[in-house]
């Protein structure tokens, strides 16, 4: 009787694992639990927003985007103090450490993409459809590891399922 049970359960597998993993818990969000895929790794590609990479200049930030609407310098207190010259922009700050190229990029609003088409206010599923299952999670930020440097990261921010910001760059470390 068993037997017959599931012979007659295997043909529906793939509907029912997802099932298990929401009833046990170990789905945390419908896009797992539909069984998403594992997205591409990431490429150097995927650092690029809006024409936007590491190795330009403050010059070349100017002709892409303009002059910022504010300037700020931040420094982060770590094992070391590290200074980032931070440029505002509508939706978007650009940050150069160290020198005159890009430390990183912070979309803050939806007018920007990331090279996958991830924008703020998209939802958590989202993210998971497009970069897969996070390599680190700490409080709302997910990380993505770029896979020749574990300081060049895409961090998402997700808040109440939404995304909030997203980060291309390095971490200061």
């Amino acid at each position: 009787m068993h037997d017959c049970l599931w012979r007659s359960l295997l043909p529906r597998a793939d509907k029912l694992i997802p099932l298990i993993l929401i009833v046990t818990g170990m789905a945390t969000s419908p896009a797992l639990a539909k069984g998403v895929g594992s997205p591409a790794r990431l490429k150097e590609k995927d650092f690029v927003v809006i024409g936007l990479q590491a190795d330009m200049t403050q010059n070349d930030v100017r002709k892409i985007l303009g002059d910022p609407q504010r300037t700020r310098m931040r420094t982060y207190h770590l094992e070391t103090d590290a200074e980032l010259l931070e440029w505002s922009y509508p939706d978007l700050v650009v940050s150069f450490g160290g020198g005159p190229s890009i430390f990183g990029v912070l979309i803050t609003g939806p007018r920007y993409a990331t090279r996958r088409g991830l924008r703020v206010g998209d939802t958590s599923d989202h993210v998971l459809a497009l970069y897969g299952t996070p390599e680190d999670r700490y409080k709302e930020g997910w990380y993505y590891r770029a896979p020749e440097d574990d300081l060049r990261v895409i961090r998402v921010e997700v808040r109440q399922g939404k995304v909030s910001s997203i980060y291309v760059g390095w971490l200061v470390d």
